[in-house]
């Protein structure tokens, strides 16, 4: 006597319900990038990223309430603006185009391509994407109750003079020449753009004439020894800008960009 048997069989997924779950999976594992169509492509303007500085998109609602994102000159990072407090967000890969459009949530996306023929791959971030900074994080305004600028008298440098022989030689340096502003602080702080610690630098006794004070990292109070290359680049890292701020008192004096010299003729 033969016996029967019943086999249950799962309903069958259209290729629509397949896709949906694929892409939904491919978001939870690899992040939030897509390919988009030649057609969509054709009508977002790119903009080439250059190796020397930051890219701008402004108009570039993706969150509410801020307009515009950075990309890192390194074409593998987005930062939104400072005041939002929040960490920037890894691409996964490194692009060298930029644009940013509408998409087909009735929002907006960030779209990038390594190069100018490749695949576009769009980015669509949300707010959640940019993770909030802890709050006791350092913050500019309470280590620097005032700012100013580089004076003609200050000189800061990169690395020492050529006629050094000790750790001065290649360590970032200020020197302050006649009718420069005086610096009290036998020890000055450096800080990064929010207010995070980098640095020290120590002053060198006694100054020598003409000059009216000298501090150098690697002298003194400092426990490190960095070129200015190297402090652009921690300062870089963690909130995308290479500017610094040389503490002395309640008073920071702002350089622009820790990598380059300025009024100096010996850089």
């Amino acid at each position: 006597m033969s016996e029967t048997y019943s086999v249950k069989r799962e309903p069958s997924r259209s290729p629509l319900v397949l896709l949906g779950y694929f892409l939904f999976l491919g978001y939870l594992i690899g992040g939030f990038s897509f390919d988009v169509s030649s057609a969509s492509a054709q009508e977002l303007e790119f903009k080439p990223l250059s190796r020397r500085r930051n890219l701008v998109l402004r108009d570039c609602p993706i969150i509410n309430g801020i307009d515009s994102l950075t990309i890192v000159k390194r074409g593998n990072k987005v930062l939104l603006p400072r005041k939002t407090n929040r960490k920037g967000k890894k691409l996964g890969a490194r692009y060298t185009y930029f644009a940013c459009g509408p998409n087909e949530s009735s929002g907006y996306s960030l779209y990038a391509k390594a190069t100018v023929d490749s695949e576009v791959v769009e980015f669509a971030l949300t707010e959640k994407d940019f993770k909030e900074k802890p709050k006791s994080a350092g913050r500019l305004s309470s280590v620097c109750k005032s700012i100013r600028e580089l004076s003609g008298a200050d000189i800061y440098k990169t690395r020492g003079s050529d006629h050094f022989s000790d750790c001065r030689r290649n360590t970032f340096g200020l020197v302050v020449a006649p009718g420069g502003q005086s610096i009290g602080d036998s020890c000055l702080t450096v800080f990064d753009s929010d207010g995070n610690e980098l640095a020290s630098m120590g002053a060198y006794y006694p100054a020598g004439p003409p000059w009216r004070y000298r501090a150098y990292n690697c002298w003194g109070c400092s426990k490190s020894s960095m070129s200015g290359g190297s402090l652009a680049a921690a300062a870089r890292k963690k909130t995308g800008s290479s500017t610094v701020y040389l503490q002395n008192g309640t008073q920071c004096i702002r350089v622009p960009d820790a990598g380059r010299c300025y009024n100096s003729s010996s850089c």
